[in-house]
């Protein structure tokens, strides 16, 4: 059957549809949006344009993620379909084709400029997370993700690459649970959309939280349901809560307000699942109900009930994916209880296989060709890539309630067991590789981006599965600090770091240098030059990261200019001759030469050639000084240059003069010094006690 619209375009090259939402790409013509909730009849709801050429678009929360080819990447604001806004840009170097997005990681199939890797957690502010993947296989064209693989569509086939290796990867669910857990309700029930967590409370009803501080999640409405709400599913602008007493249906457009649209009451409602315009409910005392949701307020059950014969009543979970509904169910026996049917009929479905398992199945999940299940005591695996053929791979002891996955990885909710992230990379050997013991009442679980949700009957718990490359973190206060960034025998005075850094809301990074190998650190502000209080030639910086537990900052990149200087050439000193006949000798030599200039000189006199003592020091800003009061004996000088840094060369060679002051030149009372000091001290002597007797004399 053809549906006919009045709404047309020959130019759409991407789209995705949320809820009652078609978002198109539309090459020159930017972003429309369109409501489609009535086939027969498309609204043009939205529109914006955009100066790139617009390629693909994937929606995650209250935000499109839009390619413009030349135009870079958008982040446009769809709160309000009717008025989409560009909030945020980032303008790429090649042709932005494709995107996917894992957390706060955006992925970009960019052309010739390969695959960018950009950081989305500020919508308005997209910035390059990791350089681009390197790229011998030509232009980017496509990109995907499974768990942490990365996958890239190019001119020369399909390549891998491992998220891992980017700065991401799987955590340790035993190191990375938040610390707050919502218990003020309780939640059986849990999925996730951008940053809006929905959850079946029990007897608690449904609510709404804001999980966009993870370590505070934040109640936005709530409301009381008849029966204990065990089981949600949502889809667009609806969730579709089941209870003992019947299934309900909220419009949460507005998840700080939400309403219900619908009830109608089915006894024992065990689970739910919404495919396109058709959910599928299972309630314990007919099987399986399939009802039409195409009118959002008018929504009416199927001709076609699944319930005895088909199989048994307590049908647990369900799943459906392509054309098939596959079940499980809870029974005392070991009869049949893991089916796939064929729904391409929805008026008249059938069973293509059954497989006897435990009697105890509480939760199946698909994902291509495996089907994981909560199988009670064993979380087990199943091959279901021919429907008419499950193999049965591997499975693990390991009590399951609920099960997700997250590409190979498998997370299991298993009571007081806790909560697992099991690899199931290999199909045949499937393992543990870490458990959160603390989440003893796990009975269902979810993922969105890089968290793991988990209903814990009297609380939501929150686990962090994965690092994002544009997400890695470290809760709390850190240090980065580098090893020698350059050793050398001339001193440091100064230097500049740059860095090119991103701290989002309640991060910082402060900066540090140290010139002596780190025995004192300075606070240094970027691109401002620092004059260090204790110079060296040991060169090393630190960065001290304060982050949020679900945020920190990002350091791209750290360069250093740094001064070292070099210290003067050595002066050659002058040879001032043998001998000299007078007190006062003049030493010279010749200038030293230094890059930052020449501060002075510092001239030597030693009587002993190894200068262990020496008797004078002078300072001297000229290439000359007059060291004056010589007397007879042998001198030694040498010198060396400071510069304005205060580094000085090494000394000059030695010389040496002999003084010898000629008899003729020596004044007459230099001769009773000499030959006569002795009585010369005792001649002042006796003048002086005679001057004094003289003034003892009394007057007549």
């Amino acid at each position: 059957m053809i549906h006919l619209c009045d709404w047309s375009s020959s130019k759409t090259l991407g789209l995705e549809v949320e809820g009652h939402f078609a978002y198109l790409a539309e090459s020159d013509m930017g972003m429309y949006i369109l409501n489609v909730s009535n086939k027969n009849h498309v609204i043009e709801y939205g529109h914006v344009d955009t100066p790139g050429n617009a390629t693909d678009v994937i929606i995650d929360g209250y935000y499109a993620y839009l390619a413009d080819g030349p135009g870079g990447v958008h982040v446009i604001d769809i709160r309000d379909p009717s008025n989409p806004e560009i909030i945020g840009s980032y303008d790429t170097n090649g042709n932005a084709r494709r995107l996917v997005k894992q957390g706060n990681t955006l992925f970009v199939a960019d052309g010739s400029g390969g695959v960018k890797v950009l950081d989305v957690r500020d919508p308005e502010n997209p910035i390059l997370a990791t350089e681009q993947y390197p790229l011998p296989f030509g232009d980017a064209w496509d990109v995907d993700i499974y768990g942490g693989i990365l996958v890239v569509g190019a001119d020369l086939g399909i390549y891998t690459y491992e998220i891992a290796a980017f700065g991401g990867g799987i955590t340790d669910f035993s190191k990375s649970a938040y610390p707050n857990a919502f218990d003020d309700l309780q939640c059986w029930d849990v999925r996730v959309d951008g940053n809006i967590a929905y959850c079946a409370g029990g007897p608690d009803g449904f609510y709404t939280l804001d999980v966009s501080d993870p370590s505070n999640p934040t109640l936005l409405d709530h409301i009381p349901i008849a029966g204990n709400a065990r089981k949600l599913d949502i889809k667009g602008s609806f969730a579709h809560v089941i209870s003992y007493n019947g299934y309900y249906i909220f419009d949460i457009r507005d998840p700080s307000d939400i309403k219900q649209v619908h009830y109608n009451w089915l006894n024992q409602c065990i689970d739910v699942f919404v495919h396109g315009e058709v959910v599928y409910i299972s309630w314990g005392q007919g099987g399986v109900a399939i009802e039409n949701v195409s009118q959002p307020t008018n929504f009416n059950f199927l001709p076609d009930q699944f319930s005895e014969p088909h199989f048994g009543t307590n049908v647990t979970a369900l799943w459906v994916q392509g054309p098939h509904l596959y079940t499980v169910e809870w029974h005392s026996s070991a009869d049949p209880c893991f089916h796939v049917h064929d729904i391409r009929d929805l008026t008249n479905t059938r069973i293509i296989l059954s497989k006897n398992r435990v009697p105890t199945i509480w939760d199946i999940k698909v994902d291509g060709g495996l089907a994981y299940l909560g199988a009670g005591r064993w979380m087990s695996e199943y091959n279901v890539s021919d429907p008419f053929a499950f193999t049965y791979p591997d499975w693990i002891i390991h009590d399951s309630m609920g099960v997700w996955n997250f590409g190979p990885y498998v997370l299991s909710a298993a009571l007081t067991d806790g909560v697992s992230i099991i690899n199931a990379t290999n199909t045949i050997n499937i393992v543990e590789e870490s458990n959160y013991a603390d989440a003893t009442g796990a009975i269902q679980i979810t993922t969105h981006g890089d968290f793991t949700y988990v209903a814990n009957k009297s609380s939501l718990v929150i686990l962090r599965h994965f690092e994002s490359a544009a997400d890695t973190y470290v809760a709390g206060t850190t240090f980065a600090q580098s090893l020698s960034v350059d050793s050398v025998s001339r001193i440091i005075y100064s230097a500049t770091l740059n860095a090119e850094d991103f701290t989002p809301e309640g991060s910082d990074i402060d900066y540090f240098m140290s010139a002596d190998g780190g025995t004192n650190w300075d606070v240094v502000t970027p691109g401002v030059e620092h004059i260090f209080a204790n110079p060296g030639s040991d060169l090393r910086w630190r960065a001290e990261i304060t982050g949020a537990s679900d945020r920190s900052p990002h350091l791209y990149e750290l360069t250093i200019d740094y001064f070292y200087n070099d210290p003067p050439t050595d002066p050659h000193i002058n040879d001032p001759g043998d001998v000299s006949e007078v007190s006062n000798v003049e030493v010279t030599w010749n200038a030293s030469t230094d890059d930052t200039g020449i501060d002075h000189y510092e001239l030597q006199v030693d009587r002993e050639i190894g200068f262990a003592t020496p008797i004078n020091s002078y300072n001297v800003t000229d290439l000359s000084h007059v060291v004056s009061g010589l007397t007879n004996g042998t001198y030694y000088f040498r010198v060396l240059a400071v510069d304005n840094y205060d580094l000085a060369s090494d000394w000059s060679d030695v010389v040496d003069i002999k003084v010898e002051i000629p008899a003729t030149n020596i004044p007459w009372w230099a001769y009773v010094i000499v030959g006569g000091g002795l009585v010369l001290i005792i001649v002042i002597i006796v003048v002086v006690v005679m001057v004094r007797k003289r003034k003892a004399i009394p007057a007549r």
